[in-house]
């Protein structure tokens, strides 16, 4: 029998996310969940029903950031801070379609455990996970980006196996459709999945 999300599990959360759905009503006490526990509240039209959360070792809840946004800009010439911020919105937007599309299919978009793998994103299809890294993409990154989130997803890929008896499966999922189209045919080498918004039918 699932558990549900204990307290204590959401205080390995940040702030801003028990804030959040706090005030959104999301999150409701241990007086209306029950004794030493929280659940989440499912809005509907006419009532709020309360639901348990089934935990789950590969991670918890999803819940979405507010979009990035720089607080202050480097020192003159380390780096561009346009690039900088137009990076961090294109993967926050990436990550927010793909957890919408997620829920739009059913599943439950997941976020990493507090003792990691630091994945972008995660759900169950039945007994598969399937983890997500995200990367936002420019002419000059691409290479650079494409090989870092190739390399993250393997390593993902190995420390989510012992939570997922049915099989891991990671996606790369980037902003949009890469230029060198080699890069679909690798990820199919290497059993991963390269995707982009406009695949996210």
């Amino acid at each position: 029998m699932a558990d549900r999300l204990t307290e204590e599990g959401w205080r390995n959360r940040t702030s801003w996310e028990v804030k959040d759905l706090k005030e959104e009503g999301l999150l409701l006490p241990t007086s209306v969940a029950g004794r030493g526990r929280w659940a989440l509240s499912l809005l509907g039209s006419s009532r709020a029903a309360t639901v348990a959360v089934r935990t789950d070792p590969a991670g918890v809840p999803y819940v979405a950031p507010p979009r990035p946004s720089l607080a202050s800009a480097p020192a003159p010439f380390d780096v561009d801070p346009d690039a900088v911020d137009r990076g961090l919105g294109a993967h926050h937007d990436v990550i927010q379609l793909l957890a919408a599309w997620v829920r739009s299919r059913g599943g439950l978009p997941l976020a990493p455990p507090p003792s990691g793998p630091f994945y972008d994103l995660a759900w169950r299809d039945g007994t598969l996970l399937i983890v997500a890294e995200v990367k936002s993409l420019t002419p000059t990154n691409e290479e650079r980006q494409l090989r870092l989130g190739l390399g993250q997803l393997l390593r993902y890929r190995q420390a989510l196996a012992a939570v997922s008896p049915g099989g891991v499966v990671g996606w790369l999922v980037v902003e949009h459709e890469p230029s060198d189209r080699g890069w679909s045919a690798l990820c199919d080498q290497l059993g991963l999945k390269l995707m982009w918004p406009a695949l996210l039918v």
